[in-house]
Order: structure tokens, then C-alpha cells, then sequence
């Protein structure tokens, strides 16, 4: 079976924005991503959002906000990316790795 290529579609809109945020100088911080910030507030309807520089980072800040780490266990997918697990270990916490199948989770809340 081939699956056929499918290119991007970028307008010329977007790769303006980008080459003007090239060229300011703001790449991770600054008025694009404090502007993408406010129009996900809006859209979410939230007191506020936090850009992070990846998804790592933002499961990391998930555990500590929640009050995740040392004692605390944390079941993840032993099949996944490793960020997955990485991020509890970051927090002190133990990696529990469970092999997922469907209707698993009944399993789980009955033992």
C-alpha cells in the first residue's frame, strides 16, 4: 500500500509572520508569543496561558503544580515517547510502566 505525500499548505501570510519573527530577534519569547498567549486566554477562556518551549516542559510543570515527586507513584505507557516517563523521574516520583489494551482501565480501578 502507498500512502501519497501530502505537503503542507502554508500561506504566504505565515511565512511572513515567521520571517518578520525571524528577523526581530524574538524567537521563543517576546510580542508574537506573548500575543499568542492572550488570543489562547480568549479562546480558552482562562485567567491566563504560559507559551512552554515544549511538550516535556509543560508535562513537567503538570506534575509540580499538581504536587507530584518523591513518594507519589506515576502509571505511564511503557510504550510511548520518552518524555512520557522522564518527566516523573524529573519530579522524584516512581515510574509505574503499564502495558495498554482496551478496557484496561477497568483494571485498574479494581485492583
Amino acid at each position: 500500500m502507498q500512502i501519497p505525500f501530502s505537503p503542507p499548505q502554508i500561506s504566504e501570510d505565515a511565512i511572513e509572520s515567521v520571517v518578520e519573527t525571524l528577523r526581530n530577534g524574538w524567537i521563543t519569547t517576546g510580542p508574537k508569543a506573548k500575543q499568542f498567549e492572550e488570543n489562547l486566554t480568549s479562546y480558552m477562556g482562562t485567567e491566563g496561558t504560559v507559551c512552554m518551549n515544549s511538550a516535556t516542559a509543560a508535562l513537567e510543570m503538570t506534575l509540580r503544580l499538581l504536587g507530584i515527586g518523591p513518594g507519589d507513584e506515576v502509571i505511564t505507557s511503557a510504550y510511548t515517547y520518552t518524555a512520557s516517563a522522564s518527566v516523573i523521574d524529573h519530579v522524584g516520583a516512581k515510574i509505574v510502566l503499564v502495558d495498554t489494551q482496551k478496557n484496561l482501565w477497568k483494571w485498574i480501578m479494581n485492583n
